[in-house]
């Protein structure tokens, strides 16, 4: 009798979901026993309403659901236009950072090239060496077998195994999986869900294969990171429009006649959820704070490291200029009045294969080959200081949090539960579940690509913002689920 009782208490407050009013305070679970006692009393006129109060909550349903579903209508085929413009970015910008890197490297490669190419041409010459007695030069050899060697061996990292710029998939390979796929909202609603599953599998492998080389650089670039989250937010839509068209018009999703405890206990669990929400809530902004100031210091002690391993290579390489400088005598110099006689004598001796010092041209390459081999031995450090800001942190935190700041208090949001089990919340299109739990997913996505810079690094601290918000998700989600039990239990 008890049970019976509950059940059409809860029964007239489903059918009073769409009467104006506002939110009650919170009450606790005191209150909610001594509230469902009253119902007990109210059997006879729930009996009398409940078919009334039922065709206007199923009729204010139907309308939810026709104005979600319209808004997911819009927002897909705007995903399906924006997508191909947003991979182009993401293509374009990944082409130029890695070209990028790649002609810097090879800048150091010629470095070391370079610098061996012109310490051998400045030791033959300045050894006045003839090319007819190279043969027998054997300490030539070990001196050039050091030179090159070394060049290559410390070049290799430079010109090995650089990653290729050029992304072999394009808008082209999206629209192409789209297409093939003939994925469309419409198609959709006349889905199984098991149907929908096998499709939306499908859709995935092909736009995943066709798009591989952005959407295995998420991590890397912030853009391919954005292409990949409208791309998660198109399949959601998907999943969110068929969960809502197998649902008949004039019907709702009714859930199992729940007891006054399970009732209790639904009440308790919101409570409990509602509670870890708000902390997690709390502690996000101190937490981005913390992932942007480790990062921050990480950035700038990696450009101390740098210069630290940066600075002796560039002053072994001035004093080493310095030295050959020192070294060099001007006094080898031939006089002003002998210089075409000595130009002309070293023009016969080249011819014959015979290098010449006259001018001191030795000397000279040798200290061009030393700023090579400098360059190259300091450019890696010197010439890749970063930036020590991340590029995002607070400001883009509250930016999100601006646009979304409903999900600040989810009690807030539906109301309480004592309020929604009494029919004095007068549900929308921003707290019917199913919507709910889409704008969830895809606030979540809108924040991890904002703090892109923060939330995929290796650091703790960013892995605790990242879990975090990975966290307060599921738990939002579990909420949702909470909620909409409440909800279906009335039904």
């Amino acid at each position: 009798m008890y049970q019976h009782s509950v059940l059409l208490g809860l029964l007239i407050v489903h059918g009073a979901l769409a009467a104006d009013g506002d939110s009650r305070e919170g009450k606790n679970l005191h209150m909610v026993v001594d509230f469902m006692t009253e119902l007990m009393n109210l059997q006879g006129k729930a009996v009398d309403n409940r078919t009334a109060m039922g065709m206007i909550n199923l009729s204010e349903t139907d309308k939810l659901k026709k104005e979600v579903h319209h808004y997911l209508n819009g927002r897909f085929y705007q995903l399906i236009t924006e997508i191909p413009a947003d991979i182009s970015i993401a293509v374009t910008n990944i082409y130029d950072t890695i070209a990028k890197k790649n002609a810097f490297d090879y800048t150091i490669l010629v470095g070391f090239v370079l610098g061996a190419a012109l310490d051998t041409a400045a030791e033959f010459i300045i050894e006045e060496r003839s090319i007819w007695d190279i043969s027998g030069n054997i300490d030539g050899y070990f001196l050039y077998g050091f030179l090159w060697f070394y060049a290559f061996g410390f070049a290799g990292p430079y010109f090995l195994g650089l990653e290729n710029p050029v992304q072999d998939c394009s808008a082209v390979d999206f629209v192409q999986a789209i297409t093939e796929n003939n994925l469309s909202l419409e198609q959709m609603n006349t889905m199984t869900p098991s149907e929908l599953m096998i499709q939306m599998a499908k859709i995935r492998f092909d736009v995943d294969q066709g798009l591989f080389c952005v959407l295995s650089k998420v991590s890397r670039f912030s853009e391919a990171a954005i292409v990949s989250r409208k791309i998660d937010e198109m399949y959601d839509i998907c999943n969110v429009v068929q969960q809502i068209g197998s649902i008949p018009a004039g019907k709702d999703e009714v859930g199992p006649e729940l007891t006054a405890e399970e009732i209790a206990n639904l009440f308790k669990s919101i409570a409990n959820v509602d509670k870890e929400l708000d902390e997690l809530w709390r502690n996000f902004e101190s937490q981005v704070r913390e992932a942007y100031d480790y990062t921050f210091a990480r950035q700038l002690n990696d450009n101390y490291f740098k210069a630290i391993i940066g600075v002796p290579n560039l002053l072994g390489m001035i004093f080493g200029v310095l030295f050959l400088v020192e070294s060099t005598s001007l006094d080898d110099l031939p006089p002003i009045s002998d210089i075409p006689e000595v130009i002309f004598e070293d023009y016969k001796e080249l011819l014959q294969g015979q290098a010449s010092n006259s001018f001191l041209v030795g000397d000279i390459l040798a200290i061009i080959a030393i700023q090579c081999w400098g360059y190259s031995y300091f450019a890696p450090w010197l010439l890749t200081f970063i930036e020590p800001d991340p590029g995002c942190g607070v400001n883009e935190f509250n930016d999100i949090i601006r646009e979304y700041r409903e999900f600040s208090n989810l009690t807030t949001l539906f109301g309480s539960s004592e309020d929604i089990l009494a029919g004095n919340v007068v549900f929308s299109k921003e707290t019917y579940p199913a919507y709910t739990g889409y704008r969830l997913r895809r606030f979540i996505k809108e924040l991890k690509v904002a703090l892109h810079c923060l939330v995929y690094r290796t650091e703790k601290s960013s892995y605790n913002l990242a879990f975090s918000i990975d966290t307060w998700l599921d738990l939002a989600l579990y909420r949702i689920d909470l909620t909409q039990s409440l909800i279906q239990s009335a039904g």
